[in-house]
């Protein structure tokens, strides 16, 4: 999928399809998860704002979901 440009709602500047190491992204309520290095996500280059289509997310939760599983045997009480 190619990004077309376009300006931060928030502070006017420009977006731009950002990947790499250590971002987190919710997953479920009050559930950070990793986002994977190699997974573009349009984000601000000003304030980091990230926009992500509904396609985009769902790949994102699709890729997201087996850790998840692993958190919840980790934190959910049996």
């Amino acid at each position: 999928m190619t990004l077309e440009p376009f300006h931060c709602g928030i502070c006017g500047a420009s977006v731009e399809s950002k990947t790499g190491t250590g971002r987190m992204r919710e997953y479920r309520r009050g559930v950070p998860l990793p986002v994977p290095d190699d997974f573009g996500m349009p984000t601000c280059t000003g304030c980091g704002e990230e926009y992500l289509s509904v396609e985009q997310a769902e790949a994102l939760d699709a890729l997201q979901a087996p850790a998840y599983a692993t958190w919840q045997t980790q934190h959910v009480v049996k």
